[in-house]
This record gives C-alpha cells, sequence and structure tokens, in this order.
C-alpha cells in the first residue's frame, strides 16, 4: 500500500472518529479540538488529523483558526428556532397518521433499549446518555420513514446535523434527558395502542418542551 493511500485511509478514520463525537455531542459547540489529544487517543500523527479537520470545516462542523486550532461550530439560534418550528406543523401529525401502521416490531427493540438505559440512568455513565439520545433519534426516523413520504424524508435529511445536534443541545441537561426518555416512552406505548390523537399530543408536548429548553 502506498503512502498516500495510507494517509486517506488514516485521514477518513480520523474524521469519522471526530464527526461522531460532534454528532453525539461529546463535544460541546465552542470547545476546542485538540491535536495532542487525538495523536495520543488515535495513536495517528497530526497529518491525517488535521486532514480530517478540513473536511469537517467543509461541514460547517469545525472552525479552524491559525494558531489558534479548530474549534467545535455552534448552531445558530434562529435556525433551530426554524427547525423545531417546521418539527411543530408536522411531526405530530405525522405521528398519528402512522400510528396504525407502525411496526410492533420495531416499538419493542426501542422500549427494550430506552428502558434498559432508564435503569442505569442514576450511574451517570456518558456512555448511556449518548444512547438514550441516539434511541430518541431512532424513533423519530422510524415516524418519518414509516410515513414513506420520500420527498420529505429527504427534507428533512436536508436539515441534515443542525436537527441532531439541535436535540443533543435539549438533551444536555440531565434532567431533560430523564424527561426526554419518560416522553419517548409514553410516544411508544400510545403507538404500540394505536392511539393517533395521543401520540400526535405526546410528540407537539415533546417537541414544545425541547425547543423551550434551549431557547429559553
Amino acid at each position: 500500500m502506498s503512502t498516500n493511500m495510507q494517509k486517506e485511509i488514516l485521514s477518513k478514520q480520523a474524521y469519522s472518529f471526530i464527526r461522531k463525537r460532534i454528532v453525539e455531542g461529546v463535544y460541546s459547540a465552542g470547545e476546542p479540538i485538540l491535536e495532542s489529544f487525538l495523536t495520543n487517543e488515535l495513536g495517528f500523527s497530526r497529518t491525517p488529523i488535521r486532514e480530517a479537520l478540513k473536511l469537517l470545516e467543509k461541514e460547517n462542523l469545525v472552525t479552524l483558526h491559525p494558531r489558534r486550532g479548530a474549534f467545535i461550530t455552534s448552531v445558530p439560534l434562529r435556525r433551530i428556532r426554524e427547525i423545531f418550528q417546521i418539527r411543530e406543523l408536522i411531526e405530530g401529525e405525522i405521528g398519528r397518521q402512522v400510528a396504525t401502521s407502525i411496526s410492533e416490531q420495531d416499538l419493542a427493540y426501542i422500549e427494550k433499549k430506552l428502558l434498559s438505559i432508564k435503569e442505569r440512568l442514576n450511574e451517570q455513565r456518558e456512555t448511556d446518555k449518548i444512547e438514550a439520545v441516539k434511541m430518541g433519534r431512532e424513533l423519530h426516523d422510524l415516524l418519518f420513514k414509516t410515513f414513506g413520504n420520500q420527498t420529505l424524508i429527504d427534507f428533512v435529511e436536508s436539515l441534515g446535523l443542525d436537527v441532531v445536534r439541535g436535540c443533543d443541545f435539549a438533551s444536555k441537561e440531565s434532567e431533560n434527558l430523564i424527561l426526554f426518555l419518560d416522553q419517548h416512552l409514553e410516544i411508544i406505548d400510545a403507538l404500540k395502542n394505536r392511539d393517533g390523537d395521543r401520540v400526535k399530543q405526546l410528540l407537539n408536548e415533546h417537541i414544545v418542551k425541547a425547543k423551550d429548553s434551549i431557547l429559553y
């Protein structure tokens, strides 16, 4: 394998590692990314890490400052507000419509994961907090997938990481994390009971709470 190919592989690995941490909220907005820390953690030289950071800058996930290094970008509050406005308009109604057709098997899987996490949350394990946010996102994604409107799915995906990071920001506080986990379990229960009106009500309450926890 050529040296250039090896460098490219290492850069991609570093990119995937750092990006995953940003998406999962391990790195907070405004936080510096220390190259020295990453070189020790990944066992790479600085070159592939710097190449990875350049790729992340193109995605607007980090900003690079000469002689200062890389910093995690924040999502503008106006964009978060607008994203939540869209969610308030459409997501509850989607939940109401898919309540009669959503997969019981998929719901059972997410419910089992959330209940397991809930039992361990008092241990304050960072991995459980990350997993709770991830499973919450899976529930919301399942609603859109079941609805089956590809144009809408493409539109939501076009909002990209800002949707994901907005949800992560809302879950930073431990009390919010527990509340959102309980809300997701309530939504699952209503979906299992095929109660579309209840699903819509619970989703709207959940989205408003998430929005308010960031903006107010």
